[in-house]
């Protein structure tokens, strides 16, 4: 484990190249890295940021106790001096409201608009601020910019959530005066800052009656809203963790029901849905060392743990770290699927110091080897250029994604000899790979059971050296290594699989790669099954023969010869099911009564052929001269008219399908066929 001492005016620069390692301080930020403000602080350090559109960052603080402040830095982590005049929003300076017992500040969420929607308290009910994109009081908004809720005081989960509409929810955590039962209530206002009177009951919706607590709450479709909780009983023996939608019209579903086991300590750091499976963070109690090691846990749609997710859905992050309560307090996930983590723990057994950890981990749950070389980005300490302070204690805050793909992270720090605190911004060097712009593929190539004598993706029933196919899947793109889903029956997670279908009949074998990223290609292949028993004791195959005259016919042979006549031109299987080859060559022959077919001076290239292909012959060219093109199921899906008296033609396959063909070139009472491959 690496532990990094940051000191802002001497950071030794180890990055020369031009790609900066991932999980690395991207000293073009602030100063090397970090932009630190001091003097403030922050209970709430889950919400009370947000990234503009434009890259400029809102952050939220307070002084203890005192004034709420949103200060707005540049993305190079430079104050915005053009933000309220000096980079900063005070608003009990701004507002001239006395300050009663504790501020604090709950959200900050940013408009389409570009305006600023802030919810915060100065002690009294909390309340709810608008600002304008440059950092003024919007008039149009509440009563002068402000909206008081009937929401008391207190440090209870709270947040804001603007719907598409514009509308915005709160939503409450609220418990009596002995925590002996919880609720939650959502309300939701109009643009304006007025109740929104169609929902639910006067603005409100109550959740639940019980001991409860959120972690968390989410925009769904149709200005829906998905939010996890956790319901206790009264001796804190179960817990149930639930994830709902709430739709519009009040109505709610069940998405998740996890039985929360109390070994797993409760989080801060909310959840996460994707793929259809839920992520949480949090802590995992380890009663052999008697410490809490900092958690992801991961769900299915059943509610159980996914045990294909680090073996037993729970994923220890941090257990060789010296200390306790180690926790996740914030979880992302990338598009490219790999997990980021933000939390801290206490070191040493030290309950008057804290350390700040960020982790990437890929899809499969496992450490990013390509992020700081571990996966695992850890802060101890920070030391102020301008006053030499050293602030041991590094508490972590939210997570952000910028545009470029680089991880902003905020969190406070503080020293406890002479109680000064602040906050900071620090940015890391991180990659991101789009899966909609991610250039990974797949294919399975085209095979052959038995080669001479077997058609393409056919296996023979009944000759048992034909009678499985080896089907391969070949990945391109993306980032490997690669792993691989079949669609069989069980299903297999090989690269190359062999199969052997027991009935006639038709069947497709379908093919997921994923990358190391998390992204996704699928591809199919159809392969063919042909019973060729035959013989009343069943110990012979059917053949299409080929004689010398160039006539096709099915004969029933002993196994024991079949070899022979493959490796002399005859096809496995009769001549009226032999689809690619002998197939075709019966039709084209009893269309002409049996006329040999066998070229003559007949030539046509290249084979494989792309986009077209070339066609020579020897015989002289007449007036009734054409060329068919015959698929594997000998229809005819082109015709060309040979031209003049030429003996050579150049013809175009554009519209045709990867496959096998048969190319019949007809001139006056003589025909000609040949086979070529499309790839």
């Amino acid at each position: 484990m690496k532990k990094i001492l940051i000191s802002l005016n001497c950071f030794l620069l180890i990055m020369l190249h031009a790609h900066p390692q991932d999980g690395t301080l991207d000293l073009s930020f602030g100063n090397n890295g970090i932009s630190l403000i001091q003097g403030y602080y922050n209970a709430h350090l889950k919400n009370n940021q947000a990234i503009q559109t434009d890259g400029k960052i809102l952050a939220g603080v307070i002084t203890y106790p005192g004034d709420v402040i949103i200060f707005r830095f540049n993305s190079n982590g430079s104050l915005d001096n053009e933000f309220s005049n000096d980079g900063k929003f005070e608003i009990g300076l701004e507002l001239n409201v006395p300050i009663i017992g504790m501020s604090d500040i709950f959200d900050i969420e940013i408009q389409a608009d570009g305006k600023i929607i802030v919810l915060f308290s100065l002690g009294t009910n909390k309340s709810i601020l608008r600002l304008t994109s440059n950092g003024m009081l919007d008039n149009g908004f509440g009563n002068n910019g402000i909206v008081i809720t009937d929401f008391a005081f207190s440090f209870n989960y709270t947040t804001l959530i603007i719907q598409e509409s514009g509308k915005i929810i709160i939503l409450e955590n609220i418990y009596d005066d002995d925590v002996s039962n919880g609720y939650g209530v959502i309300q939701r206002l109009n643009s304006d800052g007025t109740s929104d009177i169609t929902f639910g009951i006067n603005s409100k919706v109550i959740l639940e009656t019980t001991i409860f607590l959120f972690l968390g709450v989410k925009k769904g479709n149709d200005n829906s809203l998905i939010y996890c909780e956790v319901l206790i009983n009264q001796s804190n023996t179960e817990r149930r963790l639930l994830v709902k939608q709430l739709y519009e019209n009040g109505a709610r579903s069940i998405l998740f029901d996890v039985n929360w086991p109390i070994s797993a300590g409760i989080g801060v750091g909310g959840f996460v849905i994707k793929n259809n499976k839920l992520y949480l963070g949090g802590s995992y109690s380890n009663n052999v060392l008697n410490t809490n090691d900092a958690a992801l846990f991961c769900y299915n749609s059943n509610g159980e743990l996914d045990t294909e997710f680090d073996d037993d859905g729970i994923k220890i992050l941090i257990s060789d770290f010296n200390g306790y309560s180690k926790f996740v307090n914030q979880i992302q996930i990338q598009d490219d699927g790999y997990f980021l983590l933000s939390g801290h723990y206490i070191p040493d057994f030290d309950i008057y110091d804290n350390n700040r950890f960020f982790i990437k981990l890929k899809p499969d749950g496992s450490h990013d080897p390509n992020f700081n070389g571990n996966g695992i980005f850890e802060l101890n300490s920070i030391q102020d250029p301008n006053t030499a302070i050293t602030y041991s204690g590094i508490n972590s805050g939210e997570i952000f994604i910028q545009a470029d793909g680089k991880i902003l992270l905020y969190g406070i720090h503080y020293t406890l000899d002479d109680g000064a605190v602040g906050f900071h911004l620090l940015r890391l060097h991180n990659s991101v790979i789009s899966c909609h712009e991610s250039s990974l593929s797949a294919t399975i190539s085209d095979a052959f059971a038995i080669t001479p004598g077997g058609n393409l993706n056919t296996v023979y029933i009944g000759y048992h050296p034909a009678s499985s196919i080896t089907l391969t899947a070949t990945p391109s793109g993306g980032n490997a290594p690669y792993s691989y889903n079949w669609s069989t029956v069980p299903a297999q997670s090989t690269q190359q699989i062999t199969v052997s279908p027991a009935i006639p009949g038709t069947y497709n074998y379908n093919v997921t790669v994923t990358d190391a990223t998390g992204c996704t290609a699928q591809f199919s292949k159809t392969i063919k099954a042909v019973n060729i028993i035959s013989g009343q004791n069943l110990d012979k195959v059917y053949i299409c023969h080929r004689d010398l005259k160039g006539k096709w016919t099915t004969l029933s042979v002993l196994q024991g010869s079949v070899a022979n006549h493959l490796a002399h031109g005859d096809y496995l299987g009769p001549c009226n099911t032999n689809s690619s080859n002998s197939e075709i060559l019966t039709r084209v022959a009893n269309e002409t009564g049996g006329q040999e077919i066998i070229p003559k001076g007949f030539k046509i290239y290249p084979n494989p052929a792309t986009h077209f292909l070339y066609v020579q012959w020897s015989i002289k060219n007449t007036s009734h001269s054409y060329i068919r093109i015959l698929n594997a199921e000998g229809k005819t899906v082109k015709t060309f008219t040979t031209q003049g008296a030429v003996n050579q033609q150049r013809i175009s396959l554009n519209g045709l399908a990867k496959g096998v063909y048969m190319l019949v070139l007809k001139t006056g009472s003589d025909q000609q066929v040949s086979k070529f491959v499309i790839q």
